[in-house]
């Protein structure tokens, strides 16, 4: 594909082609290097040469040399100096195979040309995207390790405060008693031995009683 062209048609009251191509740069408010002239109903007839002739000019701007902004900022101009103007978008390489004589080798060159710079300008573009996307992906995965990173932090300082508070209560729980001793035995030698005294004189009682019966 070609560079798309804007070509702006009106008529303009001049003395000459030169003249009236001049006014018509003039009106749209650009420079005359950034666009091409075409005078397509120049009166050939000698009789108007001393006076102003109306001639229909086109002007044709490409895309590449005056953005959108400019073309509307042109377009206005014109508009504001009381021309009325028809606009059409062409392709370059079209308005090209139109004009007599061209070379169809040439043509056919740079056709090519503008194929590959399309190519080239799309591929250009995906990369592009394909870049932006990475480093919003990778901004993305900053901002998640850098609240990972908080988080761990965070922890950290919890578990600080929670060996503290730990180590602060266990000063306050008192230390454990000492075993108490074993209960001392109430029955000392002597009275093991009467007790077992006792027990004797019963056990003599008990078998004497059995005797008698």
């Amino acid at each position: 594909a070609g560079v798309n062209v804007t070509m702006v048609k009106a008529s303009f009251t001049a003395a000459n082609e030169t003249a009236a191509c001049n006014d018509a740069y003039l009106k749209l408010g650009i420079i005359s290097t950034l666009g091409a002239c075409d005078i397509s109903n120049a009166n050939p007839d000698r009789r108007h040469l001393l006076a102003d002739t109306a001639y229909l000019v086109e002007i044709l701007l490409s895309s590449a040399e005056v953005n959108q902004s400019a073309m509307v900022a042109a377009l206005t101009s014109l508009s504001a100096a009381g021309i009325s103007a028809e606009t059409t978008e062409e392709d370059a390489l079209v308005l090209l195979s139109t004009v007599p004589g061209i070379d169809n080798a040439l043509l056919t060159t740079l056709k090519s040309d503008a194929t590959a710079a399309a190519a080239a300008t799309a591929i250009a573009a995906a990369a592009e995207v394909d870049a932006v996307a990475t480093e919003t992906a990778a901004a993305k995965l900053e901002i998640d390790a850098a609240a990972t990173e908080k988080a761990a932090v965070d922890l950290a300082t919890e578990a600080t405060a929670l060996d503290n508070e730990a180590a602060a209560a266990a000063k306050l729980v008192p230390p454990p008693s000492s075993p108490s001793p074993p209960p001392s035995s109430f029955i000392n030698d002597s009275g093991a031995a009467s007790l077992r005294a006792v027990v004797s004189t019963m056990v003599v009682v008990v078998v004497a009683a059995l005797l008698l019966t």
